[in-house]
């Protein structure tokens, strides 16, 4: 394998969209793979870029390792120092030098996987549902989004609660589709800003759900105040 990798657009995209979830990140060697928690240990994503790297990356800020892919057109990395990425464009006219992290301020990587255990709900949504639901629950201040079961259908709602009670204030719901079930599964708001695209939910009673949206799988915990019965 190849020490100079190019480095796609569709790359840089992907790690754009991981920063959210944690600042560092540990792209291992020989793998297409990228995998990430969050500090609170709440979220967790699998991915995938189209390049493989010869031995470990260990991005510290990913942010600034996006920056500085951005400053460099059609970027090829260098890795053939083990402590070092020699970043230049693919006319040789720009070249940046970027340390690696240290292996161990590397708080994002996980080697055991995740499993979901059987899902209780499988709910599809559309790009278009989802960002309905995203923006009222931002325009109204809504603290959570999810699915509620209402007389045999599955709605998806964002809503808030008066002081832990099941009365609700201002809201804002779409049927997604139906069930025999009786449950409120939800999450904070803000822990769905992450996704965008179509999605399917797979959600369990234990309060652990898997969304697949495009390449991109993540593993999010609902609220602990979810219900199934």
């Amino acid at each position: 394998m190849s020490n100079t990798i190019k480095f796609s657009k569709d790359s840089i995209a992907v790690l754009e969209s991981l920063y959210p979830i944690n600042q560092s990140l540990r792209i291992v060697a020989n793998n297409k793979q990228l995998k990430t928690i969050n500090p609170q240990k709440t979220t967790v994503v699998y991915t995938t870029i189209d390049e493989e790297f010869p031995r470990d990356i260990n991005i510290y800020d990913l942010r600034e390792f996006i920056t500085v892919l951005n400053i460099i057109k059609e970027p090829e990395l260098d890795v053939s120092d083990d402590k070092f990425i020699i970043i230049k464009s693919s006319s040789g006219g720009q070249k940046l030098r970027y340390a690696d992290a240290e292996p161990s301020l590397i708080q994002s990587y996980f080697e055991k996987d995740v499993k979901l255990p059987d899902p209780d709900v499988t709910v599809s949504i559309s790009n278009d549902t989802l960002k309905a639901v995203q923006k009222a629950a931002q325009a109204l201040n809504l603290p959570y989004i999810g699915f509620v079961s209402e007389d045999g259908n599955i709605m998806f709602k964002a809503f808030a609660k008066n002081n832990g009670s099941n009365d609700e204030t201002n809201g804002y719901s779409e049927k997604v589709g139906e069930t025999d079930d009786e449950f409120e599964l939800f999450y904070p708001a803000n822990a769905l800003n992450i996704l965008s695209g179509d999605c399917e939910f797979e959600i369990s009673q234990k309060l652990i759900s898997r969304v697949t949206s495009g390449k991109t799988t993540f593993y999010i915990s609902l609220d602990p105040k979810s219900k199934f019965n």
